[in-house]
Order: C-alpha cells, then sequence, then structure tokens
C-alpha cells in the first residue's frame, strides 16, 4: 500500500475511501475494505452511539442495524468475527483523526440498553 495513515492526522471519507476503496460507500461507523481491514469512526457530533474512551482501551458501540436492539450482522458481524481472527487489522479514527490500530481484547457482549460493545486495546500499525 502506497499511502501511510499517519496516527493524529486529519483524514475526510473521500480521502479514506481512495486508500481503501470501502465496501459500503455510505456513512457508516463500520466499514469494511476490499483489502479486509476494518475501519471505525468515532465522532463526537449528536451520534447516539458514545464510545468509552479510557487510555489504550476503547468500549467501542456498535453500529445501527434498523432496530432498537441492535443485531448481529453487517459491520457488528464483521468486527464481531474479527475477535475469533486476531489477524483482522482494526483502524479507528477518532473525528476522522487516525488513532491507530486496535484489536478485540475481550469477547463483544450485547449491553442492556441493546447495543453491542466491542472492548478495543491499541495496537501495533502494519499496512
Amino acid at each position: 500500500m502506497t499511502n501511510i495513515l499517519q496516527t493524529g492526522k486529519d483524514y475526510d471519507l473521500d480521502q479514506l475511501d481512495k486508500i481503501f476503496n470501502f465496501d459500503y460507500k455510505k456513512p457508516s461507523g463500520i466499514k469494511a475494505t476490499k483489502k479486509g481491514y476494518l475501519v471505525l469512526f468515532s465522532n463526537d457530533t449528536s451520534n447516539p452511539y458514545i464510545d468509552e474512551f479510557m487510555g489504550e482501551v476503547v468500549l467501542y458501540e456498535g453500529q445501527n442495524t434498523g432496530s432498537e436492539v441492535q443485531k448481529l450482522i453487517y459491520g457488528n458481524k464483521d468486527l464481531y468475527d474479527a475477535y475469533k481472527n486476531r489477524n483482522k487489522k482494526i483502524l479507528l479514527f477518532k473525528n476522522y483523526k487516525f488513532d491507530g490500530e486496535y484489536f478485540i481484547y475481550k469477547e463483544p457482549y450485547l449491553k442492556e440498553n441493546g447495543k453491542w460493545t466491542f472492548p478495543l486495546a491499541k495496537g501495533c500499525l502494519v499496512l
């Protein structure tokens, strides 16, 4: 890959799509790429999903699946499957700034509010 992501650098969605060629082009908090990466977005907007950042650990809330209780489909399923596939690259952007590569360090779970939570820990980026 000729493009290298820089931690702390702002990227817009068009730039990221040129780098990764996302499978799904519309807005989404979890995007799969043609090369098998999972790109996560955590933005401080009026988003109803609130991710908890605790240093090198993030409790990432899953994406809307069209019902009150999130289903384990679409990006949520891709992210859940990454728990058992440690080779899957998970890249996190916070407010469109690249935050680094993460991995799911503990089994994802469904919270009482009906949202999937994915416990992530920071890892090292190798593109």
